[in-house]
């Protein structure tokens, strides 16, 4: 956003930021995982009674699977970023 003059918006929605800067990238990104990361910082910032995920807290599995999300999104961006 910032690289293309575009306010940067002060939410933690990242499918809001992803909408923003879609056509500005060359990147497809999965929704449905941004949509997942966005209830889980929203949640553990502000947690509920059960936890940060339909079935509670992140296992370890999800952990990895949202680190390598994370992990590949970022090279993605990188490539993409002068």
């Amino acid at each position: 956003m910032e690289e293309k003059n575009i306010e940067i918006l002060k939410v933690h929605n990242l499918v809001k930021i992803y909408h923003t800067i879609k056509p500005l990238i060359s990147i497809n990104i999965d929704e449905d995982m941004l949509i997942t990361l966005s209830g889980l910082y929203t949640d553990s910032r502000y947690p509920g009674d059960f936890g940060v995920l339909p079935d509670g807290k992140p296992g370890t599995d999800e952990a990895e699977e949202f680190y390598n999300f994370a992990k590949k999104l970022l090279k993605d961006i990188k490539k993409i970023l002068k």
